[in-house]
Parts: structure tokens; C-alpha cells; sequence
């Protein structure tokens, strides 16, 4: 791990070590706010496109896989970067010894393990793993599905995406996620890891991962953060799709509301000049209240997925030494249950009016 670091354009880095494995990068001495800690070159043996070349024949099986499996591109991207890094070859070893023998995310669990730490929450990684297991037996590859599955779990959560393409970017990967972060990822011909504010001798270097929810942070890297400022959970309702907070899914009720239209309701809406039915706001007092009960139905039915309340959650963290998977999970879950109870009082407040 040193001897990576070594290589990169700041000296003044090294591996935070706990119980012998890297765990995030520090600083050995004050770094000011500007300078490049490290840039790694985008192509390369460890970039996709390397594969296609070497073995066009082979790539293009992957991406007929990838079509028929609705990959959308990214799972033929994730299985040619897996292979790249842990085909035989001496030149990527200083980086495979990188990374962390622990790696730890849903997908690699038991249901039992998801069904008891994750309950409903999105961050259950099962579509993941099948996925996983079709791709090792279509390519007849010599590896168990556990072991393939490991491998594309663990390059699936140190990839960076740019510009629609994934790519590895050694000795980058070793920092951590903050939202508050001491460098920032620039991207061009190269990753450049820029420190965006002084940092002292000993400080931590951290870049932010993406603006995510922690059913996306957990599913992938397979940690939460709390608290977490894009906490949102992603809702589905009548074919609409909503990202939500804590306030009303527009989509979804625009298509309730559009579904419990009466012809009184479509005879005021084509008065008001919508020739097309689309119910963005409130029609009428009774349509508003079958759309909002309606909506509530669906919350509760998933509410009802998670086994434990939000008081039970909460009790859970209070206590010390917890293993780090169930705070992780719970913080998952606790954060999805607080959002859905907001919406939840959202529209028992709305449905008091209504009366």
C-alpha cells in the first residue's frame, strides 16, 4: 500500500492502518488547500476498453449478456473491469494487495442476514447477486459464484464512473466518503484528487462519493452515515416514480389523482383549459381525499415491510459495541422509516382538512 502511494504525485501520504489493513489515507505532513494529492490516469490495463481490446471476442459475449440482462451497459462494464484486475499479472499486484480482504455488502449476504438487518429497505442487494451468478455460469468462468460475486462487489464499490464509463483509479480508492470532505475528485484526461482546504499532519484525506442516500451508500460500499443530508428514499406508484424526503410524491399522486378522476372532475379540468388530464394539482375535495387515502394505503404496505419501528431502531443504536453491519443497517433503515412517517403525517395533516 506505501509503495502505492509512493507512486503518486504528493509524498506526503500514507495508509491509516487499522488492525493491519488500509483503511482511509492521511496526511503525514501539512498539505495546503490546492494542491494535487494524487492523479491516475483514466485508460490503461485497468480500464474496460484494455479487455476489449485484448479479447474483442470475449467482450462481445459480455455485452450480449449485458443486453439480455437489461445491464444498461454498466454490468458488462463492471464484469471486464473485474476481470482486468484479477487476470494473472504481475503489474496490478501492488494495487490488489490494496484492497481489503473484509469487504462487506448486502449482496454478499445470506436472505436470512438481509431479511433480519435490512428488512424492506431498498439497500437489499439480491438483484445484484443473481445478476452475479448468471454472468459466472453464461461465461463459464473458473470461479465459484461466491467468489465472483466478492470480486465484482468489491470493484463495483471502488470504480468511478465518468462520463458513462467506469474506471479504477488506484491509490484514489483508499480514501474515504465524507460530505464534508478535505479534496475534492476532479476528472478530465486524468482523476485528480485536489485537497480543498488546508489540511494539518495527521488529517485525514476524504473526497464525497456522490450525493447519496444511505440505501445507496450501504448497498455498494456497504456503510451508512448519520447524519446523512441526501437521506431520500426512491418510491414507485402506479408506474411513477418519485424521489422523496419527507414531503408528498408529486408523481405518484399526479397518477392517483388522474386514476380516481370523475366525469365532473374531467369536465372542470377541460373548463380550466387542461385538454390533457393532467392533474398536477388538487381537482376537487373528494378526488384529492380517495388520491391522498389512496397513496397512504400504499405507505403503510410498505411501512409494514420492516419488522421493527422506528422506537426500536433508535433503542438499538443507544447501545455501545454494537457490530459495525447491524449500525450500518439500522441507520439504513431508521433513516428510510423517518422519511416514510413524514410523508405519512404529510398526508394525515392534508386528509384533516379535507375533512
Amino acid at each position: 500500500m506505501s509503495s502505492l502511494l509512493r507512486s503518486l504525485p504528493c509524498k506526503a501520504l500514507a495508509c491509516l492502518e487499522v488492525g493491519g489493513a488500509p483503511r482511509g489515507v492521511v496526511c503525514t505532513e501539512a498539505i495546503a488547500a490546492g494542491t494535487v494529492l494524487m492523479e491516475v490516469d483514466v485508460g490503461g490495463q485497468l480500464c474496460p476498453e484494455h479487455l476489449r481490446q485484448e479479447a474483442p471476442a470475449f467482450a462481445s459475449r459480455v455485452d450480449a449478456l449485458d443486453a439480455q440482462l437489461e445491464g444498461r451497459g454498466r454490468l458488462a462494464q463492471a464484469t471486464l473491469a473485474t476481470l482486468s484486475l484479477f487476470r494473472e499479472s504481475d503489474s496490478h499486484d501492488a494495487y490488489r494487495l490494496s484492497l481489503p480482504d473484509d469487504f462487506d455488502c448486502p449482496a454478499l449476504w445470506s436472505d436470512q442476514e438481509a431479511d433480519e438487518l435490512l428488512q424492506g429497505s431498498p439497500a437489499r442487494d439480491a438483484t445484484f447477486r443473481r445478476l452475479c451468478e448468471t454472468i459466472r455460469g453464461s461465461l463459464a468462468l473458473d470461479l465459484s459464484d461466491v467468489a465472483f460475486l466478492r470480486l465484482m462487489c468489491l470493484v463495483r464499490s471502488r470504480a468511478i464512473t465518468f462520463d458513462g464509463k467506469l474506471r479504477l483509479a488506484p491509490g484514489i480508492d483508499l480514501a474515504n466518503h465524507s460530505f464534508f470532505p478535505t479534496a475534492d475528485l476532479q476528472f478530465g484526461e486524468t482523476f485528480r484528487l485536489v485537497a480543498t482546504r488546508d489540511v494539518p499532519r495527521g488529517g485525514e484525506i476524504t473526497f464525497c462519493y456522490g450525493p447519496w442516500p444511505n440505501s445507496k451508500l450501504m448497498r455498494i460500499y456497504g456503510f451508512s452515515v448519520d447524519p446523512n443530508p441526501f437521506e431520500s428514499v426512491s418510491f414507485t406508484c402506479q408506474g411513477a416514480y418519485d424521489t422523496v424526503t419527507g414531503g408528498l410524491p408529486v408523481n405518484a399522486l399526479r397518477e392517483l389523482r388522474k386514476r380516481n378522476l370523475s366525469h365532473e372532475d374531467r369536465v372542470n379540468l377541460s373548463a380550466r383549459g387542461n385538454t390533457h388530464l393532467d392533474p398536477t394539482v388538487p381537482v376537487s375535495a373528494r378526488n384529492e381525499r380517495e388520491a391522498l387515502s389512496a397513496l397512504q394505503d400504499t405507505i403503510e404496505t410498505k411501512m409494514r415491510t420492516y419488522q421493527t419501528s422506528i422506537d426500536d431502531d433508535e433503542a438499538t443504536l443507544l447501545v455501545a459495541d454494537q457490530p459495525q453491519r447491524l449500525r450500518y443497517a439500522v441507520q439504513t433503515r431508521l433513516g428510510e422509516k423517518r422519511i416514510w412517517a413524514q410523508t405519512l403525517d404529510t398526508i394525515h395533516a392534508a386528509l384533516r382538512i379535507l375533512g
